[in-house]
């Protein structure tokens, strides 16, 4: 009985351990990307895309278009029906709308920008970016967005893929130490005459790793982790009682 009431406390113990540990790890799961996947302006249906000039930090709530002046990005409506779009489909990575950092062919080093406040760790950036590859046409046939962070360039991320007829989507990766307001700044990198490149789904997550370096997640989390350590903490415990049992009890199963 005694040995039933110790079980029973550990049981209650691991229930409670788990929940707290699932209830921290969907906190830390949380996007802190505001209006990640550019469903807002909502769009009127049949206006198919909305032209937003740099400087603009107010037609796309959370983000500020940057570049030279008189450039733009474009917010576009899900299967957009471009008058130049080559017999193509304009879908989106998520929900109904996209970016293209294009904009209505400005087609420079336009883009788009974040401000975000993060307490001190590790962050996981990622990120959509979509190509069609349509040659001789002035959608190209891939499609490049430079990443900055806080002013500096991280990376140039490419996307040559293509479905045909559709924009193909690629998820980009990175692991950044974060602390204090952070800038995130998202820039066409196409050369001229590349008047197609879109983004879509951006999400910034508080990550367990350690290691800026961009990483697959593994399909373990705390509460798994727990359940290992509770059943290890569990046979020390218990493992030399159901031996005692064992010995004693010998007769009555070897016959």
């Amino acid at each position: 009985m005694k040995s039933l009431n110790c079980m029973n406390k550990f049981l209650t113990m691991f229930i409670f351990s788990t929940f707290f540990l699932n209830v921290g790890e969907t906190h830390a799961t949380q996007n802190l990307i505001v209006n990640g996947s550019f469903e807002f302006p909502q769009l009127v249906p049949g206006s198919d895309a909305l032209s937003v000039p740099v400087n603009n930090s107010t037609l796309i709530p959370g983000w500020r278009v940057v570049g030279p002046r008189g450039l733009d990005v474009a917010v576009v409506e899900n299967n957009y029906d471009a008058p130049d779009g080559y017999g193509n489909v304009f879908n989106a990575s998520d929900g109904v709308q996209f970016l293209d950092l294009t904009g209505f062919e400005s087609n420079r080093d336009e883009g788009v920008q974040q401000s975000v406040f993060l307490g001190r760790g590790f962050y996981d950036l990622a990120f959509d970016v979509g190509n069609i590859i349509s040659p001789g046409t002035p959608l190209g046939i891939q499609s490049t967005v430079a990443l900055y962070i806080n002013g500096v360039l991280i990376n140039s991320f490419l996307n040559n893929e293509g479905i045909d007829g559709r924009v193909k989507w690629k998820t980009f990766h990175h692991t950044f130490l974060g602390d204090g307001v952070t800038v995130i700044s998202f820039i066409n990198a196409d050369p001229l005459g590349d008047n197609l490149n879109v983004l879509d789904v951006v999400t910034l997550t508080s990550s367990t790793s350690t290691n800026p370096t961009p990483t697959i997640p593994e399909p373990t989390g705390p509460a798994l982790m727990s359940i290992g350590l509770i059943g290890w903490l569990l046979s020390r415990k218990f493992l030399p009682l159901f031996r005692t049992q064992s010995t004693t009890q010998q007769g009555q199963f070897t016959g």
